[in-house]
């Protein structure tokens, strides 16, 4: 068991240095935010848009929605550490629309 233990010792990665306070190493700690396009079919009227803004800016973790009418998609940017797609997408049929995930 020793040999294991020595070889696995000695490929050990050594500890991180303490951070300096109020200063932030980067690439740790960073809140990442992921954008993804969903197509909602029955999203016809202004009236849909403002619906499910208005709904989905009380979900904790949603940085933004933005309805494109036109094209009948909607513009999620969240924080998956903070609430997932399919949170979202539950709210979403829950208000009776009906959503083709697409990226």
């Amino acid at each position: 068991m020793t040999f294991y233990y020595d070889r696995l010792k000695s490929r050990a990665v050594p500890p991180l240095p303490p951070e300096t306070p109020g200063r932030r190493s980067p690439g740790l700690n960073r809140q990442q935010q992921v954008s993804v396009t969903l197509v909602i079919t029955n999203m016809t009227t202004k009236e849909d848009c403002t619906k499910l803004v208005d709904m989905l800016g009380t979900l904790p973790g949603l940085a933004r929605a933005i309805p494109l009418l036109n094209q009948r998609r909607l513009i999620v940017t969240y924080n998956p550490s903070q609430i997932t797609l399919e949170t979202i997408c539950f709210h979403i049929r829950q208000l009776g629309y009906h959503y083709v995930h697409k990226i």
